[in-house]
């Protein structure tokens, strides 16, 4: 599954909204240096879809907040 993903980094909670079919908006409370960010996003979808945190992968947007990601659910 291809989601894509607005990240909001360094903010005061930590949830998933999902805005349509593939895409969610994530509020992490990391900050988005040394990939603190995109590591606490990748937890986050996994505890969302019940997978492993190696079934998740950031394939795109590593360095920007607009980020797709590949989710294996099997």
């Amino acid at each position: 599954m291809r989601l894509t993903v607005h990240l909001h980094p360094n903010s005061k909670q930590e949830k998933i909204v999902k805005t349509g079919d593939e895409f969610f908006d994530v509020w992490v409370r990391a900050k988005p240096k040394d990939n603190e960010a995109n590591l606490q996003l990748i937890k986050l979808l996994a505890e969302y879809f019940t997978i492993p945190k190696s079934y998740v992968e950031i394939t795109h947007g590593l360095h920007s907040r607009i980020k797709i990601i590949n989710v294996t659910t099997s």
